[in-house]
């Protein structure tokens, strides 16, 4: 930078009309300020009370017009006392001083910094623009932000630096904020390969994860992984090497396997590659800063999300919504609420549910990036379908469809199939949407299961029941079991297909005390027990029909899922139709307390010394729960006490839901 004497002024300059320049150039700082300007310039003992009564004469001496604008007069004076590089230098010191002044006055600091930028101090103002540009950033204020990282890399002299490198990271934050993610992918391009010409591992790593995470469910080149590959075998800090060991298992968890126009539509799910990824990060990262910490729990939540982990699940997701809001994350944020969201709902917490979703439309609207804004409208459309208003959800669904060109055809299909399903409209666009030659899903379990169900509903029994097995066959813990092997259990049921309700029963009487909803949150089935209650009342067990029942019924009401009661109330008619319901299953308190820690698999001896029982005494409570439960053993009881919903759905013990050991 200039020094103080750099700029003195000429010699033949009135101090007056010194002053009055000074004051015409910096006319966004006070009096004060330009007092404090002159001082630095090397003019000394200087006053406000000296520069308001300079720029007074400067007024009367016609160098203002009546509008307060700079005269011709004026700017002849100014370039007759000033040289251009003074000039340039005192553009730099305003631009410094109003950036100093905070984000409401970098408007007036971006025009200084402009005319500043070809002067000898116009490089030394790169600092100060790049650490406003991040304050800008932290207010989700992009706009801003996206001017001073702009400007900052027009004059920056060193545009190959590590500093350079990682401006190009902000500048890919604000672009990505407007919406604009084709730039901020290119910037973040741009800054890996800076950062690798300049021997800085730590902005190689922000780079990889950032476009990693961007490209994720966005572009199928697999550019990200690729760089997230070359990185990890530097030599990293603890918190970029938890950072990137946690966006791998993030982006390996899943392949695409459809992709229109660049963008994957679907995809092969690889649940243990990224699990074990995810699980070993997430084991690292208790000891790093909160920004490496969110993003392994962020990988942890994607990939596990089969029924086994939603309590785990539900832990993690409140974790990371906390940690999202102090690192200033907004789309990290807004995944955290949805998935809050959506595991409370899988729960039956609604009010939860409510709470997440109000957060989850607030940080869209309030980031303003036009990709949240969309996923807001379309979780907000599943909210309005399980109230039952389907004017409210088709008109989110259609803003959605505005801001993004069109939803994308998984999105289509999902709230055209409730619609029908719920009797909200005809099976017409539906059958369109599945038997279109260009539908690009048709090897997708949700596509086979409306197609399963469109097929039954026109009488093609045989051709519904095929699709049906091929859903079966697919089915798997982490992508949304629950909703299509329940809606496969609606399908089966109707068509009575006995073989498929058994298989159905396996794979849904483990998470009867769950309610059935998308990975997204669009589409919500209701309770897993009344798709049981279904199959059982197909397969003759009229009281599993009637526990499911209750226990369904029970959870819909709850949940205020308007379908799901309608649902309850047409199975309970059918059920009628063979007698009155059973009595209900009685237990004693100190019975629950038994019936749990065996579920939990602790052997009677450890139930005692845990409950302060004898032996004896636990043997014979055991015996009683057997008895009322009707069950034949241990594996049996616990069974049956969660389809009633008398105990909780025990953790996962090594084994996934459909018996599985994890590969």
């Amino acid at each position: 930078m200039s020094g103080p004497g750099d700029a003195e002024p000429t010699p033949s300059a009135d101090r007056w009309q010194l002053l009055s320049a000074l004051g015409v150039i910096a006319d966004g700082l006070t009096a004060n300020g330009v007092a404090r300007l002159a001082a630095h310039l090397g003019v000394r003992h200087v006053t406000a009370a000296d520069v308001t009564a300079a720029l007074e004469r400067a007024r009367s001496d016609g160098w203002f017009d009546p509008s307060g604008v700079p005269t011709a007069q004026a700017r002849t004076v100014i370039r007759r006392i000033l040289t251009d590089e003074q000039r340039l230098t005192i553009e730099a010191e305003v631009a410094r001083a109003l950036l100093a002044l905070g984000l409401e006055r970098v408007p007036e600091a971006l025009v200084h910094a402009r005319a500043a930028a070809g002067g000898p101090d116009g490089g030394d103002l790169v600092p100060a623009l790049d650490r406003v540009g991040r304050m800008a950033l932290e207010l989700a204020d992009y706009r801003t932000a996206d001017e001073l990282f702009v400007l900052a890399a027009e004059i920056d002299e060193a545009p190959r630096s590590a500093r350079a490198a990682a401006r190009s990271c902000d500048g890919a934050e604000a672009a990505e904020g407007l919406g604009d993610a084709a730039r901020a992918r290119r910037l973040l391009v741009q800054a890996f390969a800076v950062a690798a010409a300049s021997a800085a591992p730590d902005v190689m790593a922000r780079a990889s994860v950032a476009l990693a995470l961007l490209d994720d469910g966005v572009v199928a080149d697999g550019r990200g992984p690729a760089l997230l590959r070359q990185v990890v075998s530097l030599d990293l800090g603890a918190d970029d090497r938890i950072a990137v060991e946690a966006t791998q298992a993030f982006v390996e968890r899943r392949l695409p396997s459809v992709v229109v126009d660049g963008r994957p539509v679907a995809w092969v799910e690889r649940p243990s590659v990224g699990r074990a990824l995810a699980d070993a990060a997430l084991a690292r990262s208790a000891t790093v800063g909160i920004e490496s910490r969110a993003l392994a729990l962020r990988a942890w939540r994607a990939t596990h999300t089969a029924p086994a982990y939603l309590h785990r699940r539900r832990e993690v997701s409140s974790e990371l919504l906390d940690l999202t809001q102090q690192c200033h994350k907004p789309g990290q944020h807004y995944d955290a609420a949805e998935w809050v969201a959506v595991d409370a709902l899988e729960a039956g917490d609604r009010a939860a549910y409510d709470r997440a979703i109000d957060l989850a439309r607030w940080v869209a609207l309030h980031d303003g990036n036009p990709r949240l804004v969309r996923r807001s409208l379309l979780l907000s459309g599943g909210a309005a379908l399980l109230d039952g208003d389907d004017e409210r959800a088709a008109h989110l669904v259609e803003r959605a469809r505005e801001l993004d060109d069109g939803v994308d055809p998984v999105a289509d299909l999902a709230f055209a199939a409730q619609r029908w399903l719920a009797g909200l409209d005809t099976a017409q666009r539906c059958e369109r949407l599945v038997t279109d030659d260009r539908c690009e899903i048709t090897s997708e379990p949700l596509h086979r299961v409306v197609l399963a169900s469109l097929r039954a509903a026109s009488g093609d029994h045989l051709e519904a029941e095929q699709q049906l097995r091929r859903t079966v066959r697919q089915l798997e813990p982490e992508h949304d079991l629950l909703l299509i092997g329940g809606l496969a259990a609606g399908v089966a049921a109707s068509i009575g297909a006995v073989d498929l309700s058994r298989d159905l029963v396996g794979v849904l009487a483990p998470w009867s005390g769950l309610v059935a909803v998308d990975g997204r949150g669009w589409w919500c089935d209701g309770p897993v027990a009344l798709r049981l209650g279904r199959l059982h009342h197909l397969l003759g067990d009229l009281d599993a029909a009637w526990r499911c029942l209750e226990q369904g019924e029970a959870l819909a009401r709850s949940v205020n899922d308007v379908l799901a009661v309608q649902r309850a109330g047409d199975l309970r008619a059918v059920l009628q139709r063979h007698g009155p319901a059973p009595e209900p299953v009685r237990l004693t308190a100190r019975e629950l307390q038994v019936l749990t820690l065996l579920a939990a698999g602790s052997t009677n001896p450890q139930i005692a010394v845990q409950l302060a029982h004898s032996v004896a005494t636990v043997r014979a409570d055991t015996i009683s729960i057997y008895r009322k439960l009707g069950a034949k053993g241990r594996a049996e009881a616990s069974a049956r006490a969660q389809a009633l919903g008398l105990i909780g759905i025990s953790a996962p013990s090594g084994r996934d839901l459909a018996g599985r050991t994890p590969r």
